[in-house]
């Protein structure tokens, strides 16, 4: 109650009080970066000619309102994004029905997925305020990237540095909610730096959510004789409480996990080669306790680093372009209770787009290398066809992998046991749409289906039973996605003033040959999922967000949450106030972990 006495006067006096504003237009300042960006460009190139549904977010670093990026996540259709907890305490991203394992997480164009566990992928140290766009890409393209999991991958580009921005954001909210981010860019010589750090902490909204989280990072580039020198080094620390998050009969659980990630790059152009070598860690420390009131009960500590190299070549030829690339890496774990273990993986990928006018033929193939496992050859097929100047018609087929993760083939506890038995999983993929681009609206429908062998899930017999990894479903995917964009053409001016408005919907269907045991993770799936977004600009000196989502999981019933954000930038400066889930509706997105109902923030955020 107190912070809503607080809040309210806050909205009368910034919001409505034309005074606050230093300038009433405020003219964004625009950077000229360097041309030679290789993954940025990959991206583009994948998104014109793909025969994939692809969407690509771009972040807009005074407008996103103290969201965070499963927030952001949230707002597209054909993800699932499970959270255990608010404010990437844990978040598993799922597509297309895949299960959190089954989905390539990418830091600019480097596969960061976690070798212990997906659960872990979204410890992604970089905040939301040092991205530049996000790429989705539905669906295997194992021949781009070499992204072979069958959901698809969620490609995050960060922000390069900006000759004099300083930026500091302050953010406090319901629960004890604090949130500090401070970010600086400057030059030294040839070399442009760009450094962030942030602490968020919170009470928690229930017993045993508290958490503290803590990171920082620091990139740069520089142009050299031989091209552009890029480098990132960065941190993220999470203390937090997990009541239920890996098992219903241990509310006292809790995690802390440190993820450090770095890489020395260079993009070249060398005639009508671009050329992007890079070399690449990651290391993530996890400490586990079952009852934190007795951590000598069951406690497990792990830590597992992910080492390699990479190169990416895009071109031009007479025939068209093509993309080839090598990404070769060492896995190694070093844990309590999984023991030591190590392995690598070798991927080669190359994609040919021939030049064919209207028409879109794209081949690729990836090598997948194991130590463990048998060595496998990926087809990524494409083709299409612009129908008129605006309207494209495409399809494509791809054959996906996967390998077991550490934590699938080792672990014990008292509720899930691991199995050293385990296959990798195989799926083929297919799929079919229409996208149109308009002046002031686009829209895509895509239908696909995937056929899984192998599949990895943890199962029990009963309700009474432990989990164990198995590979024991043969599973048919069957889904629909549809997007539209509608954003307005028209001047500034009048009260209310329409900006955009967002909506996608995605159905699925899974179907399974086999046995008959209980599944924890493969069959609990958004079956229904519609977002619907849209911004308005009022009194031509505030943003209004309205963010609406009906969730829907198989055989449960579905649950609608509107979420809010009002803002209003001036010269220097922006001021916001958010609401989450504004009819206080009681939900989960994971089975037995409710999330928080009603939650209020307010924050400010300076530029200069």
């Amino acid at each position: 109650m107190n912070l809503i006495k607080g809040i309210i006067p806050l909205v009368f006096i910034v919001f409505f009080n034309p005074g606050f504003c230093f300038a009433q237009e405020r003219k964004e300042q625009v950077y000229e970066l360097e041309p030679i960006v290789i993954t940025p460009n990959l991206t583009e190139t994948f998104s014109n000619l793909s025969s994939h549904n692809v969407n690509i977010i771009k972040i807009t670093p005074r407008q996103n309102n103290g969201k965070d990026l499963p927030e952001v996540l949230k707002n597209i259709s054909v993800l699932d994004v499970q959270t255990r907890g608010p404010f990437t305490i844990q978040s598993d991203i799922q597509m297309r029905g895949g299960n959190f394992e089954q989905t390539d997480i990418l830091l600019d164009g480097i596969n960061v997925n976690d070798p212990q566990t997906g659960h872990f992928n979204m410890d992604i140290p970089v905040m939301l305020e040092d991205i530049d766009s996000i790429i989705i890409a539905s669906g295997a393209a194992p021949a781009v990237l070499g992204s072979s999991r069958p959901g698809g991958a969620v490609h995050i580009i960060t922000r390069p540095p900006e000759p004099g921005v300083f930026t500091i954001k302050s953010c406090f909210g319901s629960y004890e909610f604090k949130s500090n981010y401070l970010s600086s860019s400057y030059k030294v010589g040839e070399f442009m730096f760009r450094n962030s750090a942030f602490l968020d902490s919170c009470a928690g909204y229930r017993h045993n959510t508290d958490f503290e989280n803590f990171g920082f990072s620091q990139s740069g580039q520089a142009q050299t004789g031989w091209g552009m020198l890029d480098f990132s080094l960065r941190h993220l620390s999470k203390d937090f409480g997990a009541n239920g998050f890996y098992s219903e009969f241990y509310p006292n659980q809790a995690e802390q996990t440190q993820t450090t990630f770095s890489y020395l790059g260079l993009k070249a152009e060398v005639g009508d080669l671009y050329i992007n070598p890079k070399i690449y860690i990651r290391r993530h420390k996890d400490r586990f306790m079952l009852d934190e009131a007795n951590p000598g009960f069951f406690e497990n500590f792990h830590t597992n680093y992910t080492t390699g190299a990479r190169v990416d070549i895009l071109g031009d030829a007479a025939f068209g372009a093509y993309f080839t690339g090598l990404d070769a890496k060492e896995e190694s774990i070093d844990s309590t209770n999984l023991g030591k273990h190590n392995r690598t993986h070798q991927n080669l990928y190359c994609r040919i787009n021939p030049d064919l006018d209207k028409y879109i033929f794209a081949t690729g193939l990836s090598f997948h290398f194991f130590e463990d496992y048998k060595n496998v050859i990926l087809p990524d097929l494409g083709t299409g066809v612009w129908l008129t100047d605006t309207l494209k018609l495409r399809s494509s087929y791809s054959r996906s992998v996967r390998a077991p993760t550490f934590t699938e083939l080792y672990y014990n506890s008292p509720a899930n046991k691991g199995n050293q038995a385990l296959l990798c999983e195989k799926s083929d993929n297919y799929e079919i749409g229409l996208d149109s681009e308009h002046d002031a609206f686009n829209w895509s429908i895509t239908g696909f289906v995937r056929e899984e062998k192998n599949i990895i899930d943890w199962v029990r017999a009963d309700s009474s039973s432990i989990y164990n990894a198995m590979n024991c479903q043969d599973i048919k995917t069957k889904g629909a996605q549809v997007d539209l964009r509608i954003f307005s053409k028209v001047p500034g001016g009048g009260l209310v003033q329409f900006k955009q408005l967002n909506f996608g919907y995605t159905y699925l269907e899974r179907d399974k040959a086999g046995n008959n045991l209980i599944s924890k993770y493969v069959f609990d799936y958004l079956q229904h999922k519609f977002t619907l977004g849209t911004e308005y600009a009022l009194f031509s000196q505030m943003l209004l967000k309205l963010n609406l989502m009906y969730l829907e999981r198989v055989n449960n019933p579905g649950d609608f949450v509107l979420d809010s954000a009002l803002s209003k930038s001036c010269k220097f400066c922006t001021v916001f106030l958010k609401i989450d889930n504004i009819f206080n509706h009681a939900y989960s997105e994971k089975a037995g972990i409710p999330l928080p109902g009603r939650w209020l923030s307010a924050g400010v955020q300076i530029n200069w």
